[in-house]
């Protein structure tokens, strides 16, 4: 297998949104990261970073995958930053993924976030398009798709085993939660 390396200087916004989850593949006997779909664009390599979660095995049973999608417009982080928090929560509660096997894609446009722009050429849409919906398309037993519209409102597609929907839902809430005190400690500040 070969190592592919990315210029750090075109890649800084990935690298800051994904260094929690990195962080947490060096401590984690269960979670593997690694960066894989490639694309070119103006002469530069992009990937894909993907992450893979093993709950432990049920006895009598084969593993099942889930699927989970960030998707993010342009330079957003919101999706990403749940999918994050749904990682730590199974740290503390690995049970929730017991006998499940979680494929996680954080960013769905890494162009967009590099270049804090949700407008990108309609032929590199086309291959992020692709991209995306080949990792979708993954077999699995559930799908958890993370979006975020324009007014920073967050949805929520989730079809699959309850106990993920559950997961899904509670990091959502830890999220907003981190996102109200954020909110209120920077009015604090400014008074």
């Amino acid at each position: 297998m070969s190592k592919t390396f990315l210029h750090p200087e075109y890649r800084s916004r990935m690298r800051d949104l994904i260094q929690g989850f990195i962080e947490h593949c060096e401590f984690s006997d269960s979670l593997v990261g690694q960066i894989e779909r490639f694309f070119y664009f103006q002469g530069r390599k992009y990937g894909f970073p993907t992450f893979t979660i093993s709950g432990q095995r049920q006895p009598g049973s084969g593993a099942r995958f889930v699927n989970l999608v960030g998707v993010n417009d342009g330079d957003g982080k919101t999706a990403a930053e749940t999918l994050l928090q749904l990682i730590e929560r199974l740290a503390i509660q690995p049970h929730i993924a017991a006998g499940h096997i979680l494929r996680v894609l954080p960013v769905s446009d890494p162009l967009g976030l590099e270049l804090g722009e949700s407008g990108v050429p309609a032929e590199v849409l086309q291959i992020l398009e692709t991209q995306v919906d080949a990792f979708r398309n993954e077999p699995a037993e559930g799908l958890i798709e993370v979006h975020v519209t324009g007014d920073d409102t967050m949805r929520i597609h989730a079809q699959g085993p309850a106990t993920m929907l559950g997961a899904s839902s509670a990091a959502t809430e830890a999220l907003q939660m981190l996102q109200d005190e954020d909110f209120q400690q920077s009015v604090a500040a400014r008074l």
